[in-house]
């Protein structure tokens, strides 16, 4: 045990003055303890904790004293954190934070110590700017925009999040990761954020120049008295469409057809004119046919003849459209239970049959397992295969037509797949998806690409401009030019039905709704433009859906079912005397 040497004066009644030695003894440890020095050695940190930044060093040596309050003598101390992967300190007591976290920090001399508590936090945004500068855009561009955050020292911060935001989605929309994509004309205002700063880059939407019109039809047909609509269609160089322009209609002959400021004719008089658009010095013409409804086949004012691209009227014996279906393998009772309907679902949609040929096809000429066929077909022969194709879930089924007729394109012979373990679903999804397959081999989505009915294949909005389904569309009460075809999923999705955030439960869209999915008119009418004659009562009561409603893609218990087909495309041609031709 230490003693503490004390001397005091002691007064006695001698005149003498005594020196008197006092011996204490100290208690063991604490600050009672005597160091090298003499002093007291008890160890503390002038603070409890303290905050410092990732990368940043501080020396806590400097903050160490003893128990007197005097720097303690860091030759002594010995140093450790609780945590080094987030706070790191040298012998001498300098720490350096390494990540974000929270340590204890001990200094320490023989019995004596001290702790901190250190909380190491992240280097603050200081800065945000964009790399990009402000610059115009055109309607259908898109651009990767980059907002860099910055510390106090200029240095970039290269894991913090960076959120977007476009002061007006009508001009243009940015993703989470930064990508704008200009959807009108107009100015926007992008503005980035990430941990309180922003920064904002403004654009100009302008309009692209033009550098073609087209109308579309390039060739009208109608009656004395009838109107029918012309649709201009606008590009730039590249090719891309651009938003609409002021038009200049003109008819060179008023007599016979005259056309409004939007492009809609009205016959007059029997006869032919043509109508012009002119748009920016751009010219283009369609031709206007205009007949009486009495005139008699043949003469000058009957209907148009057959040079005017108009869809074909399916020729035959005058019978009703005929679908012949075949199992390939063991029937399925499920599919057997509702495969009568969903074939007289089509048949009655065509009120005219096409002509009978004499086919005389090898086996698997088609597709793998494809019976020889030699007979005589009345009017559609397809055949129908239960097989393990992907599990459940993913392809509900494949189908197509594989021979279509020389004369028109019209489908001969056609194959559907469906998958055994979608099969386990609610028969009124088996009857849906039976009939959206027979659709497919009827060329609904695989003849389209045949008979150029689709426009912008492969782009952000292809369309189908068919006619008759034109017609069908703006009767349902929308101003749209053409009709939209899906434009997401992949192939066997996109092109080849119609657009699911536009018609939903319509029955040739990409996606299978609950309840029912319609065969609208729509769809008839396209038959009516691949060159079927059909019959517009068959079409079962459909509307547009509330936009509200349009993300829902839902076949009960909110569970989206993708059609996933993987389509059947044409492979022969065949004509009225049974010769077969492959397609290119």
């Amino acid at each position: 045990m230490p003693l503490l040497l004390s001397v005091a004066t002691v007064r006695s009644r001698s005149p003498l003055v005594a020196l008197v030695l006092v011996l204490t003894l100290a208690a063991c440890g604490g600050d009672g303890s005597l160091g090298p020095d003499g002093g007291r050695t008890a160890l503390h940190f002038a603070a409890e904790s303290r905050e410092i930044l990732v990368g940043e060093s501080v020396e806590l040596g400097s903050t160490l004293q003893d128990a007197t309050g005097r720097p303690a003598d860091l030759a002594t101390i010995h140093w450790s954190s609780s945590e080094p992967g987030v706070l790191s300190v040298s012998d001498r007591g300098v720490a350096k934070g390494l990540t974000v976290g929270s340590t204890e920090v001990v200094a320490s001399s023989g019995a004596n110590s001290a702790t901190m508590r250190l909380v190491v936090k992240r280097v603050p945004v200081a800065s945000l700017t964009f790399q990009e500068t402000a610059t115009d855009l055109f309607v259908g561009d898109g651009l990767l925009l980059r907002a860099v955050p910055r510390d106090s020292a200029g240095h970039e911060l290269l894991t913090r999040v960076v959120s977007y935001l476009s002061s007006d989605s009508t001009v243009a929309t940015v993703s989470a990761d930064g990508v704008l994509t200009t959807v009108g004309y107009g100015t926007v205002v992008v503005t980035a954020q990430s941990e309180g700063q922003s920064a904002r880059l403004r654009f100009h939407v302008i309009a692209r120049n033009v550098a073609s019109v087209q109308l579309v039809p390039s060739a009208l047909s109608i009656e004395v008295g009838e109107s029918d609509q012309l649709w201009v269609v606008l590009r730039d160089v590249q090719g891309h469409q651009v938003g609409q322009r002021p038009l200049t209609f003109l008819t060179t002959d008023a007599g016979v057809a005259i056309v409004d400021g939007t492009g809609v004719v009205h016959g007059r008089s029997p006869g032919t004119a043509e109508i012009v658009v002119e748009v920016e010095g751009h010219l283009a013409r369609a031709t206007v046919i205009v007949w009486a409804l009495e005139a008699v086949p043949g003469s000058s004012t009957g209907p148009p003849p057959s040079t005017v691209p108009a869809p074909p009227v399916a020729g035959g014996d005058g019978s009703r459209y005929q679908m012949t279906v075949r199992f390939l393998g063991p029937r399925d009772d499920r599919v057997d239970a509702v495969l009568d309907q969903a074939v007289s679902r089509w048949t009655s949609a065509v009120n005219l049959g096409v002509s009978d040929i004499d086919v005389d096809i090898a086996a698997d000429a088609c597709f793998d397992g494809q019976p020889a066929v030699k007979e005589i077909v009345d009017d559609l022969l397809v055949f129908v295969r239960v097989r393990d194709l992907d599990g459940e879930g993913g392809v509900l089924g494949r189908a197509g037509p594989c021979l279509i007729r020389t004369e028109n394109g019209i489908p001969l012979l056609g194959l559907i797949e469906l998958d055994r373990a979608d099969l386990g679903r609610d028969p009124q999804v088996i009857y849906n998806v039976l009939s959206h397959e027979l659709g497919h081999v009827m060329g609904i989505g695989t003849l389209w690409w045949y008979h150029s009915l689709v426009h912008d294949e492969g782009e952000a909005n292809p369309l189908f401009v068919g006619e008759t389904a034109l017609s069908a569309y703006r009767a349902l009460g929308v101003g749209d030019v053409f009709v939209p075809v899906e434009n997401s999923g992949g192939y066997g999705t996109r092109d080849v039905h119609w657009r699911e955030s536009t018609f939903r439960s319509e029955l040739m869209t990409g996606y299978l709704n609950s309840g029912v999915n319609a065969l609208s008119w729509l769809s008839i009418a396209s038959l009516r433009d691949l060159g079927y004659s059909v019959d517009p009562g068959a079409a079962e009561a459909y509307s547009l859906p509330e936009r509200s409603a349009v993300a829902a893609r839902v076949v009960g218990g909110g569970t989206g079912v993708r059609m996933s087909d993987e389509l059947i495309l044409p492979r022969f041609t065949v004509d009225a005397d049974g010769r077969v031709r492959r397609l290119p």
